[in-house]
């Protein structure tokens, strides 16, 4: 399932990183207001094969205001991200 959520979600996350991006006031440099957060490592073992994953995905248009855990985003980023070597 985690997986699933996963491989549906990558994109959003990263309009999510985006749109939080965007929302910054221009007065003010991007070093004054952002600071690192340190996420785990990544998950890219386990879980369904890639091509059930494709077959299970659906899209939704209902959105949380709920916090990503650190691991859920630290997953979304790498897999969005694309470089996995």
């Amino acid at each position: 399932m985690r997986q699933t959520l996963i491989a549906t979600c990558c994109v959003m996350a990263v309009c999510i990183a985006i749109a939080v991006l965007h929302a910054q006031p221009a007065s003010t440099t991007t070093t004054e207001q952002l600071t690192p957060i340190q996420l785990p490592a990544p998950q890219t073992e386990g879980g369904m094969p890639l091509m059930q994953a494709l077959k299970a995905r659906r899209s939704t248009r209902q959105f949380s205001d709920k916090k990503l855990p650190p691991q859920v985003l630290s997953n979304l980023l790498w897999a969005a991200w694309g470089v996995n070597r």
